[in-house]
């Protein structure tokens, strides 16, 4: 994966995740009038992952946090930001795990989003907020034969946003293959494939206005 020159958003809990491509991403997140709110996080690990994440005999071991601890430890270094509930189950192609998070405000939310500080932002101007996330820088290069193994993988799973606001707003998002967008209303959501946006030669972004 070092030779795929790809920039993907999240923080320390999420940021493995999306480099992990044979792995779906769900997230609902739900903002209160006083930028409070909820995270209800939750992502498919496919057990060809699993299998490659075994390492020195322990076959639980995956390249995410797939625990409760794991959420717990990554939690403390993210003020605002509480672990609600946790669950884990398996079916027969995936681990699914399935988190709700507290945050205080949206700063809290936003270092969740993003702890390098510089994808996801948040402004807040007069009467109207906004917040915007890119998923990728897009680009591309390296070795082909890896690309394509790689992009392959990820093929039957998806990125999925669904922001709640308060307020009526909209939702601008790039448009990728197969993907669909709700731009207005109280519930805006976007759900993308996942090898559409590693793929992407664009970047992928997304923008809430409320």
């Amino acid at each position: 994966m070092a030779h795929i020159k790809k920039n993907f958003i999240l923080s320390a809990l999420i940021l493995p995740v999306l480099f992990c491509s044979c792995i779906g991403v769900n997230a609902d997140i739900t903002i209160n009038p006083d930028n409070s709110g909820t995270v209800v996080l939750e992502y498919r690990i496919s057990r060809i992952l699993e299998a490659l994440g075994k390492q020195d005999g322990n076959e639980r071991w995956l390249p995410v946090p797939s625990g409760k601890a794991d959420f717990e430890r990554s939690l403390k270094r993210l003020p605002g930001m509480s672990l609600l509930s946790f669950s884990l189950k398996e079916d027969d192609s995936d681990i699914i795990v399935t988190v709700k998070l507290g945050f205080t405000d949206m700063d809290a939310l936003v270092r969740f989003l993003d702890a390098y500080g510089d994808k996801a932002v948040f402004v807040r101007e007069n009467a109207s907020s906004r917040l915007t996330m890119i998923l990728s820088e897009g680009g591309g290069g390296g070795d082909e034969d890896l690309e394509t193994l790689f992009f392959g993988a990820a093929q039957g799973y998806t990125l999925d946003f669904t922001l709640n606001v308060p307020s009526s707003g909209t939702l601008k998002a790039t448009r990728l293959p197969g993907g669909t967008v709700i731009e207005s209303g109280k519930k805006l959501s976007c759900s993308m494939p996942l090898g559409e946006v590693l793929s992407s030669k664009e970047p992928v972004r997304m923008e809430w206005t409320w």
